[in-house]
């Protein structure tokens, strides 16, 4: 039986897109893939020790981002990098595996015939929405992601297209296999009993993902005041996720009116409590100036809730016709758009039928097999 090295560290700290992508691959390629064997990175000894320690020094080291390369947390970094790096080289080879499966952007070194997963090209297309230290991480590795990888899996044409204009990688070294939803429709018991549980009221409308320039946070935040106060009242607007760079602004547009009122920061949320969370909303509201895939609102789609989104990058491939659509910089039509789904049930309705079937045509079987083609095409 042939042996897939998969890269799955990416499970040991707090997931974000890429985590829940290998997560969900993990779970459903056995399924699909029954005469392969999928070895996780992370059964190979010292590599999950050496990640683990870049991650805590993350975590505790965000405010580098100023400090340049004489940082010693910067420094440190640096170091551990280059221990993993070592230890890979040397790992992979004993690990028996005939291929290596990189699932985010920038792969660890391997001499391992090497498939990485591409969610998007953001931080090279638009560095401006990027910390410097990750900016400078793409600058120094992402070219030797682009040598190494034998294929390219890109999540939607989008990034596929974005790899191919931007960095003239040749059509025939990408796949397009999509993303999909992970979230199940959960009880009216459950869901009622995590919204008691948040403190959250009968209608709201969310927001999820990190709060970070990327997303357009303020710029929602800024559409929201300008619903009618009765509005306000009767649909606050909780955002779900993560402190991101630069969320100083958002920070303090929540602690001064209308926002201190009417607005709710839950933080990161176990995927239990964002389901419910996601199918309690009278809409998600997801206005993002650039998407690789955009996860969140065909999750919310999957679960009959109505979305109002954007078509930057690759939204509109993903949501087709079943969301209200507004540009990011127009934040006068977004908050006609909020409005219109708050004052019409026909149209939450329509838009929930709409969801459901436009999600329903992504699967993340359908995802684990198409990778799973990827791998015997590159064994043989």
């Amino acid at each position: 039986m042939s042996a897939v090295l998969f890269n799955d560290l990416s499970l040991f700290r707090q997931k974000s897109g890429v985590g829940h992508y290998a997560a969900q691959l993990l779970k459903h390629l056995p399924g699909e893939a029954s005469d392969i064997e999928i070895v996780r990175l992370s059964a190979l000894g010292g590599v999950r020790w050496v990640a683990g320690a870049m991650s805590q020094v993350t975590r505790s080291g965000s405010l580098t981002e100023r400090g340049g390369s004489s940082s010693p947390v910067l420094s440190l970094k640096v170091y551990l990098q280059s221990a993993l790096d070592r230890y890979l080289g040397s790992a992979t080879r004993r690990s028996g595996c005939a291929l290596f499966h990189e699932p985010d952007a920038i792969a660890l070194p391997s001499r391992l015939p090497t498939i990485v997963t591409v969610h998007d090209l953001s931080v090279l297309l638009h560095p401006q929405w990027h910390p410097a230290i990750r900016v400078k991480k793409y600058e120094r590795y992402f070219m030797r992601s682009l040598k190494q990888a034998k294929c390219f899996v890109a999540v939607s044409q989008a990034t596929a297209n974005d790899l191919m204009e931007h960095l003239k990688v040749k059509p025939d070294r990408i796949v397009v296999i999509p993303e999909a939803p992970r979230f199940t429709e959960t009880s009216e018991q459950a869901l009622q009993s995590v919204k008691l549980a948040l403190g959250l009221p009968e209608n709201y409308f969310l927001f999820v993902g990190n709060l970070e320039p990327r997303k357009n946070v303020a710029g929602l935040m800024r559409a929201y005041s300008r619903l009618p106060a009765s509005l306000r009242a009767q649909y606050p607007l909780v955002l779900v996720g993560g402190w991101g760079w630069r969320s100083s602004v958002v920070k303090e547009m929540l602690g001064r009116p209308p926002w201190d009122q009417s607005v709710r920061h839950l933080g990161y949320l176990p995927d239990e409590s964002l389901s419910a969370v996601m199918q309690g909303a009278t809409a998600l509201v997801y206005p993002s100036f650039y998407e690789g895939f955009g996860l969140p609102p065909l999750e919310a789609m999957g679960l009959g809730t109505p979305v109002i989104a954007t078509h930057a990058g690759s939204l509109a491939e993903v949501l087709g016709d079943a969301a209200l659509v507004v540009e990011p910089e127009d934040e006068t039509g977004m908050t006609s758009k909020m409005r219109e789904i708050a004052e019409s049930t026909a149209l939450q309705e329509k838009l929930r039928l709409a969801g459901l079937a436009q999600a329903a045509k992504f699967s993340w079987q359908r995802t684990a097999r198409e990778t799973a083609a990827v791998y015997r095409r590159l064994l043989c």
